[in-house]
């Protein structure tokens, strides 16, 4: 391995690591194709909310920007489709949700949960049904992860999120993407970090290592082809 590629690769964690803490800008599509509405339990009310998948482009402030469906962590903040939302923070998944300073925050253990079924199911996420299985599987283990172990939807009032049809399909899905996270031993390595903002709405991203890894591949294509092009 040449100098000049370690030297490449190092400029790149450096940059990255560089960027948690980092102001962030994104906007969010008026895609709704992996939303649906459903009423949620949370606390003492049941609001009826889009659940699911939305599509943003996210950026650190003054780079180019990146594409993605994304899933939301808070419950009690809200998020509009069609705006675009600027100086937010690229944060530690378990340090969100932000509603304060103070926290409470999910926690290192639901962040890993998370991770574990972001790896296994993100991927093969494309209809609304499933989108919104996704999303209130990642709720209830950001909001239920602290109260019990049981690793499925709660339909009563006795948690802080819960659904009122536990029959409904997109709970079932639910249900089907915890039961993985409880029945896997998988150490998952981190790939996501999340946008933040007290009295915002928070959001999954990749973390800033999964972005030197993908700066860590273009550098070595990049000299590779410049190697072909002197050989030529």
């Amino acid at each position: 391995m040449s100098n000049r590629f370690v030297m490449v690769f190092l400029m790149s964690l450096l940059v990255i690591s560089a960027a948690f803490g980092a102001k962030i800008d994104f906007s969010v599509s008026n895609n709704t194709d992996r939303l649906r509405p459903m009423t949620i339990g949370f606390g003492d009310t049941t609001p009826y909310v889009y659940v699911g998948s939305i599509n943003i482009d996210w950026s650190l402030q003054g780079q180019p920007a990146q594409n993605m469906w994304t899933y939301c962590v808070d419950i009690s903040e809200h998020i509009d489709l069609g705006y675009s939302y600027t100086g937010y923070n690229l944060s530690n998944l378990g340090d969100a949700p932000i509603d304060s300073p103070q926290g409470p925050h999910m926690g290192q253990k639901a962040a890993s949960d998370i991770q574990k079924m972001w790896n296994k199911y993100y991927s093969t996420l494309t209809t609304a049904d499933q989108c919104a299985g996704f999303q209130i599987a990642v709720w209830d283990l950001v909001y239920n992860s602290d109260h019990d172990n049981s690793y499925k939807v709660p339909g009563n009032k006795n948690r802080t999120f819960y659904m009122t049809d536990l029959n409904d399909v997109s709970v079932v899905y639910a249900d089907s993407y915890l039961t993985y996270v409880k029945g896997t031993c998988e150490d998952a390595p981190f790939t996501l970090s999340a946008i933040t903002y007290a009295g915002g709405q928070d959001l999954m991203v990749p973390e800033p290592h999964a972005l030197a890894g993908v700066l860590f591949l273009s550098s070595m294509i990049g000299l590779g082809i410049r190697r072909r092009s002197v050989k030529a």
